[in-house]
This record gives structure tokens, C-alpha cells and sequence, in this order.
């Protein structure tokens, strides 16, 4: 039991995010970091189930200059499939009822902590685009 606190928020949690007895308006986010290449990420859902194929264009036909009743030789593009790597980012935020139920405002205390896992998500997904490898599954 002395672990519950390392994963679940505690009334210990609760109480260090209050100011005179109400849910403090705002946490400085220390931690926060801006991360604009997610703003100009695309993302889409998979063609193929978990995975992504695009096919892109690996070569040019041969365009060549002619004289009057000259030969043209045919040619022809070339592309080849690849299988883009895909991903599924995930976390949960579990807070016991009891807890939110207890707080001044359980809106304003379940969104104390929800915050802190889309930057988590935020800066992990940044991390991995940058970073990150396919044999990485943690």
C-alpha cells in the first residue's frame, strides 16, 4: 500500500493542488514544452488495418530530343510500395470517484490532472518523431 501514491492521485494530491480550501485556478506548468512540428503533422487513418502503404515514384520515363521521322524509344515510370511505420499512443488518467467527488469543483480537479497527460502525450509524440524507433514499444 505505501505505493498506491506513486500511481494514483491521494487526498495528500488533492489537497497540495488547493489554495484556501478550492482548487487552485491554474498550475504553473513547468513542464510544459512547445512543440510546433505536431502542429504540422498530418495524420490519417491506416489503408491497411495497423499499417500504412504508400506507394511512391522511384523513377522517371526517358524523355529524349528528336529529329524529323527520328526513333523514340519507349520508356516507362517506376514506383515501388512501402510500408509506413505506425503507432498507437496512449495513456490513462484513473482518479477514484470518491476523490473528484470530494473536491470543491470535480470539473476543475479532473481537468488539473487531465492536462497533465495530454502534455505528456504531447511531448512523447514529439520525442518520437524526432527520436523515436520502430523497436521501441515503451
Amino acid at each position: 500500500m505505501a505505493t498506491l501514491g506513486a500511481s494514483y492521485l491521494t487526498l495528500a494530491d488533492r489537497f497540495k493542488r488547493t489554495e484556501n480550501g478550492k482548487i487552485a485556478a491554474e498550475i504553473i506548468e513547468m513542464m510544459t514544452e512547445t512543440n510546433e512540428v505536431l502542429q504540422d503533422a498530418n495524420a490519417l487513418q491506416c489503408n491497411d488495418g495497423t499499417n500504412h502503404i504508400t506507394t511512391i515514384r522511384t523513377g522517371l520515363p526517358t524523355a529524349i530530343f528528336r529529329n524529323l521521322y527520328g526513333y523514340v524509344p519507349t520508356s516507362k515510370s517506376t514506383t515501388e510500395q512501402v510500408k509506413d511505420v505506425t503507432g498507437m499512443l496512449e495513456t490513462y488518467s484513473v482518479v477514484d470517484v470518491d476523490l473528484v467527488d470530494k473536491s470543491e469543483n470535480p470539473k476543475l480537479f479532473r481537468l488539473s490532472e487531465s492536462s497533465a497527460f495530454i502534455e505528456a502525450m504531447n511531448q512523447k509524440l514529439s520525442e518520437t518523431i524526432f527520436y523515436g524507433s520502430i523497436k521501441e514499444s515503451t
